[in-house]
């Protein structure tokens, strides 16, 4: 019975965001455009209020004819939901990580790969490289999603931490670590190859989770811990540096196609002032909180040497490399390490 009254609540929210498409201006005057854009992160973190800034921008250099309605906190679903909702044109933009479309382009979990740079410039080295610059087209090809720009104009992080309920201070530490890990299986075998045991878990189930013991750990970025509360629940803050981040604005390419000239160039301005919005304030916030965390609720920072996690890290990727696993070819981690 209760499947069933989710289902059906579940398309009766189909049914209402589809006929939200467009408003109709009385009077026969043209038509408002209304895209929706579907968020995982709350509307009052530093993501969520560069996304608003996005959705005002939108209207602003529209003139009111093309409108964003956000929906912040997975309201309408996880990422392969959403995702899915963006292919069939239900959503029109869903802001985050390039990783995510690893099921259509495997190449892309290089993106997010666990201890693999050195910093955030050999990173973006490689996001500016040719096998990197090829994923958008692929993308698009292979599953009918797009996104703006490219992958580092926005800045997510500043930086990657791991935040847990007992001290994690080395690699012996995350032994047997009930560590909770989004829908990535290579990101995933890595973490276990590190020791940890890892639940997949909805990133917005985490504080529950943590809080009753499901889970012990979770990785995010510092800018996404006390939006979602995990200082309550975790009090030591790892610094790891896993990898830097940023996310792409995902649109349905049919719909963006479909707008006119002057819409596009508002969509992209728009995506620019959220982009710059971001380098503005994320870093400043992300601080800011790590020092309330830490004054207000007893949270310990822990800066420790990664080394031993970047050399298990590394001896498996070279042996992805030799059974050619998970978009690891012959020569890939040589190329990467070769970037300068």
């Amino acid at each position: 019975m209760k499947r069933c009254l989710a289902l059906l609540v579940f398309l009766l929210l189909i049914l209402l965001l589809a006929s939200q498409s467009l408003v109709l201006v009385a009077g026969g005057q043209e038509s408002t455009v209304v895209w929706r854009m579907a968020t995982k992160m709350p509307e009052l973190s530093p993501e969520g209020k560069c996304f608003q800034n996005f959705s005002d921008e939108i209207t602003r250099l529209s003139n009111g004819k093309m409108k964003i309605v956000v929906y912040p906190s997975e309201q309408l679903g996880d990422v392969p939901a959403t995702l899915d909702m963006l292919r069939k044109g239900t959503i029109h933009v869903y802001p985050e990580s390039l990783t995510f479309a690893y099921a259509w382009v495997p190449e892309v979990t290089l993106a997010g790969l666990p201890f693999g740079f050195r910093d955030r410039d050999h990173w973006q080295k490689f996001m500016n490289s040719p096998m990197a610059q090829q994923w958008k087209k692929q993308l698009e090809e292979e599953a009918g999603i797009s996104y703006l720009g490219n992958y580092g104009d926005f800045l997510r992080g500043p930086y990657r931490v791991l935040v847990s309920t007992k001290p994690i201070r080395s690699l012996s530490d995350a032994k047997g670590l009930k560590l909770r890990m989004y829908e990535n299986e290579v990101v995933m075998k890595i973490w276990e190859e590190l020791g940890a045991q890892v639940i997949m878990l909805p990133y917005t189930e985490v504080y529950q989770g943590m809080r009753t013991g499901l889970v012990e750990a979770v990785t995010t970025s510092l800018a996404g811990v006390r939006p979602m509360h995990f200082e309550e629940v975790g009090k030591y803050i790892l610094r790891t540096n896993e990898f830097p981040q940023s996310i792409v604005f995902y649109i349905n390419p049919n719909e963006y196609n479909a707008l006119s000239d002057d819409l596009k160039q508002v969509v992209q301005k728009a995506y620019k002032a959220a982009c710059d919005l971001s380098w503005e304030i994320i870093n400043k916030e992300a601080t800011d909180d790590l020092k309330t965390m830490i004054q207000q609720h007893g949270v310990e920072f822990i800066e420790a040497p990664m080394d031993e996690f970047q050399t298990v890290a590394f001896a498996l990727y070279k042996r992805w490399e030799a059974e050619e696993k998970y978009g690891f070819k012959p020569g890939i981690m040589d190329y990467i390490s070769n970037l300068k």
